[in-house]
């Protein structure tokens, strides 16, 4: 590996590590929060255009949180939206964690690496409560609301995408929310959406991301 790219690598590891630590000390407003949040999901689509899932920017310059079944086939012929319309193509798969329905994936985004801010819920908490859940569709932001219901060790989706240590919502979703995020009243992200069935949706924990994080930055 050349100096130029392992001092690259470097850098885009203290981003990644920051964006675990940071975001749990500097509380932003819920409106700001709330923006951040917005403007960093993103949309993975298809070569052609069409939707396929979503995805969630922590940094600048393109590395993204995902459910693994997202892109777990032809990850390098899908591209991902963002916010602002703005196409750019996947770099790299960085992680995958099997069986918590976990990626960590980089688009080729020509930015410094500097982490996105927003407040995080700590999922080794969680309790009932009302929540959104937020996928990008053809540009827009499509909301459904529900409840958190419970924690359950495992979830099987319609698709058979199998997901350990979950959480579920008293709300079905369809097919291509998957990837989206799910977010508390104040404004905290909680975590992202695995999948359903006809009664709920299942969501992944925004712990087991920070853990996954630390996974890719120390291999």
């Amino acid at each position: 590996m050349g100096l130029l790219k392992k001092f690259i690598n470097r850098q885009d590891f203290k981003a990644l590590e920051l964006f675990t630590k940071a975001n749990w000390i500097n509380r932003l407003t819920r409106e700001q929060s709330r923006k951040n949040i917005e403007d960093s999901l993103v949309e993975i689509i298809y070569d052609s255009g069409d939707h396929s899932s979503n995805g969630f920017l922590i940094t600048e310059n393109g590395y993204f949180l995902t459910a693994e079944h997202c892109i777990r086939k032809n990850a390098l012929n899908k591209r991902i939206r963002t916010s602002n319309g703005e196409v750019y193509p996947i770099e790299k798969v960085c992680y995958s964690d099997f069986p918590h329905d976990l990626a960590l994936v980089k688009a080729k985004i020509k930015s410094k690496p500097v982490i996105k801010n927003y407040n995080l819920y700590n999922t080794n908490k969680l309790e009932k409560i009302p929540v959104q859940i937020l996928a990008r569709w053809d540009k827009k932001i499509v909301r459904k609301y529900g409840f958190v219901e419970l924690t359950t060790t495992s979830c099987n989706d319609h698709r058979k995408n199998f997901c350990s240590d979950i959480f579920s919502i008293a709300r079905p979703i369809i097919s291509g929310d998957s990837g989206g995020i799910i977010i508390s009243p104040l404004s905290e992200l909680i975590g992202f959406v695995h999948g359903s069935d006809k009664r709920v949706c299942c969501g992944i924990k925004l712990n087991n991301a920070l853990k996954l994080i630390y996974k890719y930055i120390n291999s």
